[in-house]
């Protein structure tokens, strides 16, 4: 599972180094993207939405940011 979790931060970190293509387009899209928060037991990040990483990304729609908290994730 933590390699799941190592492997869903790395992929969102690749994603996100693309340069995009015009200052306007990122801002709209900057605009639209939203970020999840991701806690197993809300103790570290008590204002998360979700406690599954995969309930997460399942939610997330194309440019969101998951920023997953410390924990142990037994999916």
């Amino acid at each position: 599972m933590k390699r799941f979790a190592s492997l869903l931060l790395l992929a969102v970190f690749i994603a996100s180094s693309f340069p995009s293509a015009t200052h306007a387009q990122e801002n709209e899209a900057r605009e639209k993207k939203a970020r999840i928060l991701v806690d197993d037991d809300k103790v570290q990040c008590p204002n998360a939405a979700f406690t599954s990483i995969q309930t997460a990304v399942s939610a997330a729609h194309s440019g969101d940011t998951i920023r997953v908290c410390p924990g142990t994730y037994d999916e």
